[in-house]
């Protein structure tokens, strides 16, 4: 609100002094047409309008280059051109006042990128009282995942006692798959694999984006894997494949199948 003030104030102030300068300049040029009020008002409008587009658009938040990140991810995956890219939004990020959402979008990037030392470094110099709810589900989620994502079960339980009231009430579509997902691993990393099955499918049942949905299908596949289900497993794995379109996700996927014809072959060894 503060900054919607300041941003009026300072709109005004401008078409107020530019209006009286071109007054000023008519008046020496010798047009006196200019000094009506209906002219003089629609010059002081038009000038309002133009400076506040202007200080809107350059003060808003920098929009996340999402595209740009994308392509590198298909082509590259996590590489250091990805992360100078989010680098230089994220410094355009804090130049414009928005320095929270930057930090906590670098450090789930770097987190899901394998740089988890570099992103939890980051979180942990953000004030979470400070946060809004918003924030602090995505600074938990980030936490939490980065726990399990490590196999540290007693960081994990830590992180889960303290996040419960924020993840278990995010409804926003931006982010309720992703939290479902993380808490399913977390109930996994558990050994409550039924609780996980259940999270993972409710996950889908959010609509996420695909590469949510190749999270959460890989995930499932585990889960299917470790309760002896190997055909609905090998079907995860197959249908995980239409939704890794990235790099990283190739590589996660390629890892669980060959995880899941490890398993086949035992299967087939056992019943030889």
């Amino acid at each position: 609100m503060k900054k919607v003030i300041k941003l009026l104030l300072c709109s005004l102030t401008f078409s107020i002094v530019c209006t009286q300068l071109i007054l000023i300049a008519a008046d020496l040029a010798g047009v006196t047409g200019i000094r009506q009020r209906s002219v003089s008002s629609l010059i002081y409008l038009g000038l309002v309008t133009v400076s506040g587009i202007f200080l809107i658009e350059k003060t808003r938040a920098p929009r996340l280059p999402a595209l740009r990140l994308r392509e590198v991810l298909e082509t590259e995956g996590y590489s250091k051109e990805y992360y100078a890219v989010m680098l230089r939004w994220h410094d355009a990020c804090i130049k414009r006042g928005y320095p929270t959402a930057a930090r906590l979008t670098l450090a789930e990037s770097l987190i899901d990128g394998g740089h988890t030392e570099e992103g939890l470094e980051i979180l942990e110099k953000l004030e979470v009282n400070d946060l809004d709810r918003g924030q602090k589900q995505i600074y938990y989620n980030t936490l939490l995942y980065a726990a399990v994502a490590g196999g540290d079960r007693e960081a994990a339980d830590r992180i889960f006692e303290k996040a419960q009231p924020w993840l278990y009430t995010a409804s926003s579509k931006a982010i309720s798959a992703s939290v479902k997902h993380t808490l399913g691993c977390y109930e996994y990393l558990c050994g409550n694999i039924k609780r996980a099955e259940a999270l993972f499918m409710q996950a889908l049942d959010s609509k996420p984006a695909a590469d949510v949905i190749c999270e959460v299908k890989m995930a499932l596949t585990l889960c299917y894997l470790d309760t002896g289900r190997l055909e609905l497993a090998r079907e995860q794995a197959d249908s995980a494949a239409q939704y890794a379109g990235t790099v990283p996700l190739q590589q996660k996927l390629d890892r669980t199948r060959r995880l899941s014809e490890e398993v086949f072959r035992q299967k087939l060894a056992g019943t030889a």
